[in-house]
């Protein structure tokens, strides 16, 4: 068996060295640096849901608002689709948001209403999660929200919430 000379063997390491380097320093970063990088106010992630190359953070901020952002990994992209403020007299926040480029159409908010038990979004129920900071539901639809009619649910499935009654 043949031995490569010594300068001959440093220099490969070196080289396979440097490739490793570039290719880890130039890696996608993580999507709560992506985040905090374009959100001055960003706290913390709540939520995170991975779907092939499509990351979902539901996001808290200092200004107690709740943000939803979707990365893309192969092209590095950050879409931030909007935030929502976290307390509301009515008890339930909530906005929508559409990214057709994506399919990705979502309603989301915030329940301050500690009598509310269930949300649903066009009759659809929802995703309710209790984190650290709120009550945080979401809801993914299959296509364009033609209407957005919120319910809010007690324990015993009375309507304690109802989006059409705060509309003008």
């Amino acid at each position: 068996m043949r031995r490569l000379p010594v300068t001959l063997s440093l220099g490969l390491l070196v080289g396979i060295g440097a490739v490793m380097l570039y290719f880890y320093s130039t890696a996608v970063p993580s999507i709560e640096k992506r985040i905090s990088s374009a959100i001055p106010s960003y706290d913390r992630v709540l939520y995170m849901e991975s779907h092939e190359n499509l990351e979902a953070a539901f996001y808290w901020t200092t200004e107690q608002q709740l943000g939803l952002a979707l990365g893309e990994a192969d092209r590095n992209q950050l879409h931030l689709l909007g935030m929502v403020d976290s307390h509301d007299v009515h008890g339930l926040s909530y906005t929508a948001a559409e990214f057709d480029e994506l399919d990705v159409y979502v309603a989301y908010g915030v329940v301050s209403n500690p009598s509310i038990e269930h949300i649903l979004v066009n009759g659809n129920s929802t995703e309710m999660m209790t984190t650290e900071v709120a009550r945080v539901w979401f809801y993914m639809a299959d296509e364009s929200f033609q209407t957005l009619d919120i319910i809010g649910l007690d324990e015993e499935e009375r309507v304690v919430y109802n989006s059409r009654d705060w509309l003008e």
